[in-house]
């Protein structure tokens, strides 16, 4: 018998497990930890979050489980809390049939009680069209999924300083943060970082930074979520073996951190709560810049800066970025008069991709 159940402490070590033994990718697998413990991470830009885990009796063990929370976004000019479903994991034996039905009618429970919102956000890969397939149909029992965005998650190698990042500046989080939502507030929907969501920066390492140039000025927090969340490579394909190995081999002299060995994590900087004035396309690059050198200096892997496709920051971040990993940001609510009137094309959506 197969049962679902509220997650709590006494499941850490199942679903972490779980996290362990699912990789994601093709050229290069990944896994996404949460080492020592699953639940600091679930403090991540949530307000609150509830875990529910899949047991099965017969062998007295957790199979599978999901993650609804709630958090504070901009919608259209207003702090709102949002839903948002994450963390959807299966091992591969009990994938199929009605499993997948039963969980989403047991978050559908948990929507209709105490902790109601108006829809939910999630991401799903782009090349993951099996999955997209089946939560776009609309089959009975399933929410409707509405496309609202595409996102890409840009990754940036480590380097040494190669140009002039402009005039760096000491700043404190509530001025990077400030800046960020007087421009994200403006947004048909945006990340928010309110007073009730400081706290999660206690659990990471974090440096409020700020760039300027003659023509251009720049905040942000550079963020290592390494401390509560990990990406962990489980494998490279054929190609990948060699080149990585090449590059390691040339690492000094192309002033880069070797790319990490299988079994060792993939760290990184994300460049959060961004804030541009002046020329946008210059402050982005001399950001991008500092958070290379300093992830370099930090001994990390590189940069992961994630950015609504349609930004017109991503013509830069295309040219210099080693690779892109698309994902579709979905709207999501079993009430479909409940989901907002967003155009993927034309809608100013600014949910950022570190946070998620």
């Amino acid at each position: 018998m197969k049962r679902f159940l509220f997650g709590s402490e006494v499941h850490d070590a199942a679903c972490r497990k779980i996290l362990r033994e699912n990789s994601m990718g093709e050229n290069i697998g990944l896994s996404f930890r949460r080492e020592p413990s699953f639940f600091p991470a679930e403090q991540v830009a949530n307000n609150w979050s509830e875990l529910v885990v899949l047991e099965d009796e017969e062998v007295a063990d957790i199979v599978g489980f999901g993650v609804r929370s709630g958090r504070l976004c901009w919608y259209r000019g207003k702090k709102v809390e949002l839903g948002y479903i994450s963390q959807l994991r299966l091992l591969p034996k009990y994938r199929g049939g009605r499993i997948l039905f039963d969980g989403y009618k047991k978050f559908k429970e948990l929507h209709e009680g105490a902790r109601q919102v108006p829809f939910y956000l999630t991401t799903i890969l782009s090349d993951n069209t099996t999955a997209r397939s089946l939560l776009e149909s609309g089959r009975a029992g399933l929410p409707t999924y509405q496309s609202i965005a595409q996102l890409s998650s840009y990754f940036f190698s480590a380097h040494k300083a190669k140009k002039e990042c402009g005039n760096v500046h000491e700043v404190s989080i509530e001025e990077v943060l400030f800046s960020y939502n007087n421009h994200a507030k403006t947004s048909d929907l945006a990340t928010c970082y309110g007073e009730e969501t400081h706290s999660w920066f206690s659990l990471v390492d974090y440096e409020a930074v700020s760039v300027k140039g003659d023509t251009f000025s720049a905040t942000a927090l550079l963020v290592n979520f390494s401390k509560v969340k990990q990406i962990v490579v489980t494998s490279y394909s054929g190609t990948y073996k060699t080149i990585t190995l090449v590059v390691r081999l040339l690492s000094s002299v192309l002033g880069i951190t070797p790319p990490p060995v299988v079994g060792s994590e993939l760290t990184c900087l994300y460049p959060i709560a961004i804030s541009l004035e002046g020329d946008p396309e210059k402050g982005f690059q001399a950001l991008l810049n500092l958070a290379r050198e300093k992830a370099f200096n930090k001994k990390l892997h590189g940069v992961v800066c994630g950015l609504n496709s349609n930004s017109p920051l991503a013509v830069h971040a295309e040219k210099k970025a080693l690779s892109n990993t698309r994902s579709i940001l979905y709207a999501v609510a079993w009430d479909k008069d409940q989901l907002p009137t967003l155009d993927a094309l034309h809608s100013d959506i600014n949910v950022e991709v570190g946070t998620l």
